[in-house]
């Protein structure tokens, strides 16, 4: 498990110890394999490692055999994909892997991007880092401020990405705010949660959000984004 988180991470090496993943910022990574009755299991996830990682790459998934859960949390693809690896793929077992979809896109009228607003939950803090560890260092990129709400159901799930995360502030104090909620927002509203309310800014010309998430909460929070003043065109869902 990662730290007392209840996620585990994945390590998949590559043919070549100096091989790496040929990935954009915000790109998945495809896996293929056949499961034992030579049915072909596939399903895109964003990598849990660095993208300049050489020679292997990881992924992060729930821990444990609630099939049923993991549905729910990863989607069907994933969540098959997950279930074949847990239980019938064991060490050594070679599977295929490519570049997979793209989904971080900026589709709005306001340029250059001078402030991005995460929201994500649970696991999907994963794609979230990449892009703060991207944007944040002095002329990287035109953004001057990050701002990452990520909610989890157990605090103990912070254990992620909380020292990485906390690594980027002490680097960039001035241009990250992040706010962890124990609250996933499953039964309740955005709106009511006065920590979320608190962690979300008023939506600038310049400003970019980016969901991320289980597939009820990427809903939750892009209505919380619309009904808050961001123009759809402003927010990306990552899925």
């Amino acid at each position: 498990a990662v730290g007392k988180s209840g996620y585990v991470r994945h390590d998949f090496s590559l043919p070549s110890s100096d091989n790496v993943l040929p990935l954009t910022l915000g790109q998945h990574v495809a896996l293929c394999c056949l499961d034992n009755s030579d049915k072909v299991v596939q399903a895109e996830f964003y990598p849990y490692s660095e993208r300049s990682e050489q020679g292997k790459f990881s992924i992060l998934l729930p821990e444990g055999t609630n099939f049923v859960e993991d549905d729910n949390e990863l989607g069907p693809d994933r969540a098959a994909f997950s279930k074949v690896l847990k239980t019938e793929l064991e060490v050594g077992d070679e599977i295929a892997i490519k570049p997979g979809g793209v989904s971080l896109e900026y589709r709005g009228q306001y340029l250059p991007v001078k402030e991005m607003v995460f929201l994500c939950s649970g696991e999907d803090i994963v794609p979230v880092m990449e892009q703060v560890r991207a944007v944040l260092p002095e002329d990287s990129s035109s953004v001057q401020l990050v701002s990452v709400l990520w909610l989890c159901r157990n605090t103990k799930d912070f254990d992620i990405a909380d020292t990485l995360l906390e690594a980027e502030y002490r680097k960039y104090p001035s241009k990250l705010a992040v706010t962890c909620v124990d609250d996933d927002i499953r039964n309740g509203k955005m709106e009511d949660n006065k920590d979320v309310v608190d962690a979300v800014p008023d939506f600038l010309p310049g400003t970019m959000a980016i969901v991320t998430g289980p597939r009820a909460f990427r809903r939750k929070a892009k209505q919380y984004l619309l009904n808050a003043g961001y123009p759809n065109d402003t927010i990306c869902v990552m899925e």
